[in-house]
């Protein structure tokens, strides 16, 4: 939501698992729906999980943020379906790192991205951000 505050020319993809028999209820949507931004155009919501979803992904993409499922499985497999779809010279950031309820978040993010430039890390959002 703050960066479609800034830079409403963007389309942005949010992919949620729904949540019982109230999808709308669901943590992301639910957020974008109070804030009017499911009725723009600039946010297409798409219901499922995003292991699946990311593994047959058909558009590039510039900016991928990871706040899904924080167990080592889960980090793991959201990586291994959305990384390959990140342009050259994309970003990719994390939300929950180093959160101490969360350790395998840190833990696996230090192990995919070591080898690429950190852009910023906020200690107080749990956020950090990479270029591909």
């Amino acid at each position: 939501m703050a960066i479609l505050e800034v830079r409403q020319d963007l389309v942005i993809f949010s992919i949620d698992i729904a949540a019982g028999e109230q999808p709308a209820l669901t943590n992301e949507h639910l957020r974008l729906e109070e804030c009017g931004y499911d009725k723009t155009g600039c946010v297409i919501r798409i219901w499922g999980d995003s292991k699946i979803v990311g593994k047959r992904w058909p558009i590039p993409i510039d900016w991928l943020h990871i706040d899904g499922d924080h167990s080592k499985e889960g980090i793991q497999g959201d990586l291994l379906a959305w990384y390959p779809h990140v342009i050259t010279g994309g970003f990719i950031s994390f939300h929950d790192y180093g959160e101490e309820r969360w350790p395998a978040v840190k833990e696996r993010v230090d192990l995919w991205m070591q080898d690429y430039e950190q852009l910023s890390e906020c200690s107080a959002d749990k956020f950090v951000a990479f270029r591909k």
